[in-house]
C-alpha cells in the first residue's frame, strides 16, 4: 500500500509541473480512453516492472513528446529519457538524442507489461550501446548495470541457450553505426498488436 501510494504522489507532483493533463471523465483527446484509464496503466506497468527504475529517479515519466524534445536539445548525443507514452495505455517510451541526417530526436515504440514478461528494461537499454547517459548526465551502466540479467557463456547439457537482444535497425543506418544493426541474438518484436514487423520500429518524426 505504502508504494501505491508513493508511486501516485509522486505521479500526481509531476503531472502538475508538465501541465501535459487534464483530469475527466471523458476520452482524452483523440484517444479512446479515459485519463484515468491511462493512469491506471501506468500504474501497473510500474507496479510489475519498474518500480525499482522510478525509485531511482531513472524514468522522467510525466512528459509528452515535444517537452522530452526540449529537454534533450542541449544535451550531448546518446542522452535519452524515459516517459510514459500518451498513445499506449502502460507504455513507457525512449526518447533520446543523436544528431544525424535524417533526424535530431528519436523516438522508440511504447514498451507495455507484455513486452517487459519478456525481456526487462534494464537488458533493453543494456542492448542500445548508444545509448550513453540517462538524461540529465547519469552514465547509463551507473544507473542500470546493477538490474542486468548475467549472460550465460556455457552450455547447458550440450545445448546453447538463445537469446534476445533488442536491435533498432533504423536507427543503425542513419547513424552509421553497423554495430547498432548487427544481429547476433535472435530479434525481439513488442506486441503484435502494436507491431507485426521483425524488430522495433522508431515513431517518425513530427
Amino acid at each position: 500500500a505504502g508504494g501505491r501510494i508513493s508511486l501516485q504522489s509522486n505521479a500526481r507532483r509531476s503531472k502538475k509541473r508538465s501541465g501535459s493533463f487534464v483530469i475527466t471523465q471523458e476520452n482524452l483527446p483523440g484517444r479512446n480512453y479515459t485519463f484515468w484509464q491511462w493512469f491506471d496503466g501506468v500504474m501497473e506497468v510500474l507496479k510489475k516492472h519498474l518500480k525499482p527504475h522510478w525509485n531511482d529517479g531513472a524514468i522522467l515519466g510525466f512528459v509528452n513528446k515535444q517537452q522530452a524534445h526540449d529537454l534533450l536539445i542541449n544535451k550531448p548525443d546518446g542522452t535519452f529519457l524515459l516517459r510514459f507514452s500518451d498513445s499506449e495505455i502502460g507504455g513507457i517510451t525512449i526518447a533520446w538524442k543523436f544528431d544525424s541526417p535524417e533526424r535530431m530526436f528519436w523516438n522508440l515504440m511504447p514498451f507495455t507489461t507484455r513486452d517487459f514478461s519478456i525481456r526487462s528494461l534494464a537488458d533493453r537499454l543494456g542492448d542500445l550501446n548508444y545509448l550513453i547517459y540517462v538524461f540529465p548526465d547519469r552514465p547509463k551502466d551507473e544507473v542500470f548495470s546493477k538490474y542486468y540479467t548475467p549472460v550465460l557463456s556455457k552450455a547447458v547439457d550440450g545445448y546453447v541457450k538463445p537469446q534476445i537482444k533488442q536491435v533498432v535497425p533504423e536507427f543503425a543506418s542513419a547513424s552509421g553505426d553497423p554495430a547498432a544493426g548487427t544481429v547476433t541474438y535472435m530479434d525481439q518484436a513488442p506486441s503484435p498488436a502494436v507491431c507485426s514487423q521483425p524488430h522495433y520500429n522508431v515513431y517518425p518524426q513530427k
